[in-house]
């Protein structure tokens, strides 16, 4: 597969003259965001986490507004937070309202609680295969429309499509594990920011499945910090993840370019407010200079994918 600019460039570079003329300026674009930060914080330091908060088990994707930013929250924190026919039918609609509405500036996709030990383990293939096993009409697995066989994974698909397609900046947070449909939820986006507890990978191959969510498209772009980009060649890094699925822990995640920053677990939640607090629209470059309020995690020089 012929290489193209994925992922997009521009979110990974300082931001322009048109936002930031100089480094003196980004250092005082991200001095005023932090100060925007603390006032906020002071103000009400429990907003966010109150709004977010779920104590209900029938809210399984919770979706919230908070300043000038939207979030899908993904709330069954039991299941790892795998992703099932429910969860996709409440957010379709949203990012698609989210796509024109104004008054949502970016977006930012996480799991609850802040801290907990999964971002999204993928999809819920064991709904899908009880649903299977129960089907008596005997057209499980032909894709026959209302049941969960023949429905989940064209919905979770065009879902994946909607999300890479929209023009608003994503924020994703690797926080612990993401595999699979968790990973079709977030890729796609802008940003895919990791915490030291990130893992990652796509098991799928384990059972003889290809790279699905749209990672046959993503793995053979990939040009990270350890890759050199040859035009018309698909990313060996990629080859090798989409032929493995092996696991990756957030230090390989940035050198392979599938992470695009590097924040610790109890730096997110001030990130997030960070976000929330600056004033829409947003577009990438103003995204990255919020990202660029917490301290980034320093990489270590040997990983996985460089022993």
């Amino acid at each position: 597969v012929g290489r193209s600019s994925w992922p997009p460039p521009s979110p990974f570079r300082v931001p322009t003259a048109s936002s930031v003329t100089d480094r003196d300026g980004m250092a005082t674009a991200v001095a005023r965001r932090i100060v925007q930060l603390e006032r906020t914080l002071r103000a009400a330091p429990r907003s966010m986490a109150a709004s977010s908060f779920s104590t209900s088990a029938e809210e399984e994707l919770i979706v919230n507004t908070e300043g000038s930013i939207g979030e899908l929250i993904l709330n069954r924190p039991k299941a790892l937070h795998a992703l099932n026919p429910n969860m996709v039918a409440i957010a379709t609609p949203v990012v698609q309202d989210w796509k024109s509405n104004d008054a949502v500036a970016s977006f930012v996709m996480r799991s609850e609680p802040w801290g907990g030990k999964a971002f999204c383990a993928g999809g819920d293939v064991r709904a899908v295969y009880e649903d299977g096993l129960a089907n008596e009409t005997g057209t499980a697995g032909l894709g026959v429309p209302g049941s969960i066989t023949g429905d989940f994974f064209r919905k979770e698909y065009e879902l994946n499509y909607m999300l890479a397609t929209c023009p608003k900046p994503q924020v994703s947070l690797w926080d612990g594990i993401v595999m699979g449909g968790g990973v079709g939820l977030s890729v796609h986006g802008a940003f895919r920011v990791c915490s030291e507890k990130a893992l990652f990978a796509m098991p799928e191959t384990g059972i003889g499945l290809f790279p699905d969510v749209g990672l046959t498209y993503v793995l053979p772009r990939l040009a990270g910090a350890g890759e050199v980009a040859n035009s018309g060649e698909a990313s060996p890094i990629g080859v090798y993840l989409g032929l493995t699925g092996t696991r990756l822990k957030w230090e390989d995640l940035v050198y392979a370019g599938l992470a695009t920053h590097a924040v610790a677990s109890n730096k997110l939640q001030d990130m997030a407010a960070a976000l929330a607090a600056t004033p829409g629209p947003h577009d990438k470059a103003t995204v990255q200079v919020d990202l660029l309020v917490v301290v980034n995690l320093k990489l270590p020089r040997r990983s996985l994918i460089t022993k």
